[in-house]
């Protein structure tokens, strides 16, 4: 390639003068007056037109390339390899299509992108999306005032502007936002941290490059932001990922973050000759075309207005490379070797795509070459060019393993360039010494961090044998040391002395073929999106995809999210939300605090989705490969005889990672979504030559699978060879109308009755259908389905509920040895602790809505019968199966959510020796060495006793709510559910003095709500009567003993009986009523009331009592400690005002 800039240029310029001009010229030599710290670009170059007298345009795209370190807006936003363009919802937007305009005094770039094409001129004008200063020249030889030519090249205005041939620009001095290229939401984010105003940018010396025959520009701005954290109040919670970076960047006494930014131009080539048979065929989808429930490609939308209805038209086409041609991807300098042994290695990358493609029948083929190849330079950033880049460097707080860049034509949808970025970062720290904490938590002996070698037992292995890193018997330990497992299986109804320690994994619901093979027929009519990301429909309040609330909906919820953990520091500082906890105001206080934070725990669930999708749909966290849930299976592995020893396991385990994140991002370069359903697909996870599973997930596109072998059969699994393979073997669009009533449309009858098979199927389907033509049903979902589907989830383990939940509460629990102590580290960063048990409750909380609305057995039996779900031979009717079906799902469901239940339960029930509530510092020091559970304990306690909108589930049910313990389940869940909510009300645990009244208050609130359904009764539970005068009190039971005919009153009117249960009562003053109930009272002195109340129905206030009677009453209180009776008159008061409040 022949890349040059103006010196370039000029140096032919002179060359050709020279052997024209006058001999006394061409005897001297020249000099040049045009300075090179100047940039010049050719007018004709800018706009010339092709053939047809139409200026094709540039694909312009920009691209972050490197930062300053340490970077706090890095996981956010401001990251190395994020380009512009990109997307929003469900779709990518492509790459910036542009031409150039040229002003008397500016270069302004156009977009070309127009949804009409009506002629410029009294009824529109082009958006501009940038500008530059500039000057119209000539570069020309000084004429003398004889008229001669002289031998000084120099800058030239004599003629109009219009007609002088270059221009010179200046680049680092754009009119727009130096954050323009990447779009107005982009520039509105970060202006939350930033000081725009007093920004400066430079031009990087040498990057102007201007290519000509390649019609190719390009230059690098620097560009520096001072931060300023109190810019915006949602600052500190757009920050709420990169506190690590914030502590390191004032460890360093910095102010600023800079940048930069290159700008690379491409002009565009004539869309293609459909006849060329290299020529690019757009891949084009019907909006609601059935291929989308079984593959999920990544989209490019493109848009223009109907000649003939008017109306705004779409054309929705697959991203992805040109299959006719080879797909080459370049090694950035500075990618290790053993990163490109992934790719180019036997069994990597290119071999098993080529493979795949050669069984497909697509023509185009993968390969990796060097920056360099050819003794041509190509650099990252260059929009013409696909790379792969390792950033090295842990300050970078990119917050991501892996990024991949797609930016495509927006008028075909091929894609331009798809770069991959590896991002380096603390492995040893992130997951090693995660890993040791677990080890030395079940009392393991293998301790990563001992020089101690480990030993090599059993001897005399044989090559490729196995051996546990975590042997049973220890994960056995673990189970027993744990005191959450011990308290829920207490709950679940397995005491430890009777069933030995166990872990939640023992309480996974044992399922048949029979419920998996239903089970994965029935799930794809259960995924939901998300109204909000679906780029055709706006609804009411305009916060969809292209409404006007959607960035400043966003910036509100950072708002919310810097509130949350401004509550959640003084929640965890033993701080009380409320001042008058005990007065008249209490009540109200609560409420107030309570309905807030809890809205504040919706806003934080919602910030999480939003972030996803937030220009990082191919972005991926450092857990792209989950190894918490592969703790139990880290194995050792037999070479030579002799089993791994410490450092060989650590490398393998190391290599693995990073061939999951480099497979996994090539996934999204190859024009993959992700694919979070992929470890509920067990009917596609690959299996060996015996049958057993290689690993547990259908798609390398998750962001958590559990390979048993850590990865070792790393490749592409079926879903991934099916969507690859189908979006390559296709080209243009196909007749809906072919399609099958199968939820894919790739069989089942088309609407001629005719049978669809491989050979007839409206899409080319190479790796979609089995060897016996049975077409592959396969799961997926993305990140439009993330909000209402709780089987769509980033992070999770397992393949049913019951396996999901135990996972999720497996991984809390091994982490609390990690995330509550400082350990090792020198700097402990835990301002944003609050995140993990909110999220961890908030998660639990969505197999509730599954079980009410899907799984219910009404509902799920309606569903099986409208798909025609095939009943076996012999069984004797379709109720009777379909019925048995039910069962397994409820079984499956309640297994879920009884853990779940108990989980909350065992969290409020930790003692403060067990686990201490509040956080511990050094008292000398300051440091903190233990952080307590108080935030744990609330978001548990809010989560199950509060009433919770189904914001989680179907859009269709909107405007339902679910109570954790009301309305739901079987039986031995509602026993299990029902437990754990008293226990927060009524029961005694460790915690701060108003925690148990806060537990009342949104109880009694929430049972009276006209949203609580079910059980209405509950209400109750805190229920009780209250006289403010004697003669009341004993009037009530006066007219019980008349009404209930009781042998006091027997043949008296109310006037003459004269019962009164102070004669009845025993020394706790409980006694049997007149109705044969168990009733308890007691005398409020202070207040001059009576309370009674009774033991089967005001359960939650019978306990309250009993335990106030017990130490005043009967007198357990010695009086010892003063104020005791206060504390258990306390709990009287609050629960029976919690119960009037609203009565």
């Amino acid at each position: 390639m022949k890349k040059h800039t103006l010196a370039f240029l000029l140096v032919g310029t002179l060359a050709t003068v020279a052997a024209v001009g006058p001999a006394c010229v061409s005897q001297r030599p020249s000099r040049n007056g045009v300075f090179n710290e100047n940039q010049y670009i050719r007018k004709d170059f800018l706009v010339r037109a092709d053939e047809t007298n139409d200026d094709t345009g540039w694909f312009m795209k920009a691209t972050i390339l490197n930062t300053s370190q340490p970077n706090p807006l890095a996981d956010t936003l401001l990251m190395p390899g994020l380009p512009s363009g990109g997307g929003t919802g469900m779709f990518n937007f492509g790459s910036k299509f542009v031409r150039f305009k040229i002003t008397q005094n500016k270069l302004q770039m156009v977009s070309m992108r127009e949804i009409a094409p009506t002629q410029t001129g009294l009824q529109r004008t082009e958006e501009v999306l940038d500008a530059w200063p500039i000057t119209n020249v000539d570069l020309k030889y000084r004429i003398n005032l004889d008229g001669e030519k002289t031998n000084f090249y120099e800058e030239n205005q004599e003629l109009d502007w219009q007609v002088r041939q270059w221009v010179k620009v200046n680049l680092d001095k754009d009119d727009m936002s130096d954050l323009a290229a990447f779009g107005s939401g982009f520039s509105s984010i970060i202006s939350l941290c930033m000081d725009e105003a007093n920004s400066t940018t430079t031009l990087v010396p040498n990057s102007f490059k201007v290519d000509e025959a390649e019609n190719y520009m390009e230059w690098t701005v620097n560009i520096t932001l001072p931060i300023n954290w109190y810019a915006d109040p949602g600052c500190l919670g757009m920050l709420a990922s990169s506190q690590d970076e914030i502590v390191n960047f004032n460890l360093l006494d910095r102010q600023s973050v800079s940048f930069n930014v290159m700008y690379s131009f491409h002009r565009a080539d004539p869309l293609p000759d459909p006849k060329d048979p290299n020529g690019y065929v757009p891949l084009v989808l019907d909006e609601k075309d059935p291929i989308q429930h079984k593959y999920l490609p990544i989209q490019v939308l493109s848009t223009a207005r109907d000649p003939v209805s008017g109306l705004v038209a779409a054309r929705q086409m697959v991203g992805r490379h040109n299959p006719n041609k080879p797909i080459i991807y370049y090694f950035d300098p500075g990618v290790p070797q053993w990163v490109k042994d992934i790719a180019i290695g036997p069994g990597g990358i290119k071999e098993q795509t080529n493979k795949m493609f050669e069984e497909a029948g697509v023509v185009a083929r993968v390969d990796f070459k060097e920056w360099n190849d050819g003794g041509v330079e190509r650099h990252y950033g260059d929009v013409r060019y696909n790379f792969v880049r390792w950033l090295s460097g842990y300050d970078q707080g990119v917050g991501y393993a892996g990024l991949t860049t797609p930016q495509s034509d927006p008028r075909t949808g091929e894609l331009l360039t798809a770069n991959v970025d590896l991002s380096d970062f603390p492995l040893q720290d992130y997951y090693f010494q995660r890993i040791d904490a677990y080890l030395q938590t079940i009392g393991a002996s293998l301790d990563l961090n001992s020089e101690k070698e480990w030993p090599n037992d059993p001897p005399n292995c044989k090559d490729g044998d196995l051996q546990p890193v975590v042997p049973e018997t220890l994960a056995n330990n673990h189970n027993g040391n744990s005191s959450l497992y011990n308290k829920m299986q207490g709950y679940l109804g397995k005491p430890i002395y009777k069933y030995g320690a166990l872990g939640p994994q023992d309480f996974i619901a044992k399922q048949d073929e029979d419920f998996f093979s239903a089970y994965h027929t029935v799930m794809p009519y259960m995924i939901y999106a998300d109204p909000d990301m679906n780029p055709y429909v706006v609804r009411e309040g305009g916060a969809g995809v292209y409404g006007p609330d959607g960035i400043s909906n966003l910036i509100e919820m950072y708002r919310k999210e810097a509130e949350f953990h401004k509550i959640a520091g003084k929640i965890d500082r033993g701080e009380s939300p409320v001042d008058d906890i005990a007065g008249p105001n209490g009540i109200a206080q609560s409420l107030e605090f309570l309905n807030n934070f809890r809205q504040l725990m919706t806003n934080h669930k919602r910030l999480g989705t939003a972030r996803a999708n937030l220009y990082q749909r191919t972005r991926d966290p450092y857990d792209v490969v989950s190894f918490e849930g592969l703790m139990s299976k880290m194995a050792r592995i037999c070479v030579n005889g002799q089993w791994e020893k410490k450092a060989e396991w650590a490398l393998r385990l190391h290599d693995q990672y990073w061939k999951g994140v480099f497979w996994h991002e090539f996934g999204h370069a190859l024009g993959l979504e992700h694919n979070f359903m992929g470890n509920i697909d067990r009917a596609n996870f690959p299996k060996d030559d015996k049958g057993n599973f290689l690993y547990y997930t259908s798609s390398l596109m998750e962001y958590s699978s559990a390979p048993a072998r850590i990865l070792e059969a790393k490749g592409w699994a079926p879903y991934d060879k099916g969507a690859i393979s189908w979006i390559y073997a296709n080209s243009g669009a196909t007749d809906v109308t072919k399609a099958g009533d199968s939820i894919s449309g790739q069989s089942g009858k088309n609407a001629k009755g005719e049978t669809i098979t491989a050979a007839n199927a409206a899409w080319k389907d190479p790796k979609g259908f089995d060897k016996d033509g049975k077409e592959i049903q396969f799961l997926s979902c993305s990140h439009q389905h993330l909000t209402y589907t709780p089987l769509c989830r980033m992070g999770d383990s397992g393949t049913t509920p019951s396996e999901i939940m135990a996972n999720g509460i497996d991984a809390y629990e091994w982490q609390y040895q990690w995330r509550n102590y400082r350990k090792y580290r020198k700097f402990w960063n835990n301002a944003y602790y609050a995140n993990a048990p909110a999220n961890q409750i908030i998660e639990m909380r969505r197999f509730l809505s599954l079980w009410g609305f899907d799984w219910g057995s009404g509902n799920l039996y309606d569903m099986l019968r409208r798909i025609d779900y095939p009943v076996p031979e012999g069984v004797y009717s379709n109720v009777q199966y379909y019925t048995q079906l039910t069962n397994k799902f409820n079984k499956e469901a309640s297994a879920a959510n009884q853990m779940a239940a108990a989980f909350h339960k065992a969290i409020i029930q930790q003692s403060a020796g067990e686990r201490p509530y509040s956080t511990i510092y050094d008292k000398y020091y300051g440091d903190t060495t233990q952080q307590g559970i108080i935030l744990d304990k609330l978001y548990a306690m809010l989560g199950w006793v509060g009433l919770w909108p189904t914001d989680n589930y179907d859009p269709n049910v909107a405007g339902g709510y679910i109570s954790s313990y009301s309305s739901l389940g079987d039986s031995s869940y509602a026993s299990v559910s029902e437990d754990a909510v008293a226990s927060m009300v009524g029961g005694q645990y460790d915690a701060f003095p108003y925690f148990v009244p806060f537990a009342v208050s949104i109880f009694a609130q929430d049972t009276h709500s006209p949203a609580f359904n079910g059980r209405l009764e509950v209400r109750d539970w805190i229920g009780g009567f209250v006289f403010d005068r004697l003669q009341d009190f004993l009037d009530y039971w006066r007219d019980q003993a008349v009404q209930y005919m009781d042998p006091i009153c027997s043949g008296k009117d109310f006037k003459s009986c004269d019962y009164d249960p102070r004669n009845f009562s025993d020394k706790h003053n409980e006694f049997i009523g007149p109705d044969k109930r168990v009733w308890i009272w007691a005398y409020v002195q202070d207040r001059n009331q009576w309370v009674a109340v009774r033991k089967d129905r005001n359960i939650a206030s019978y306990i309250i009592l009993r335990n106030y009677n017990d130490f005043v009453v009967y007198q357990l209180d010695d009086g010892h400690s003063p104020g005791g009776a206060y504390g258990t008159l306390l709990p009287v008061k609050y629960f029976l005002d919690s119960f009037r409040y609203f009565n």
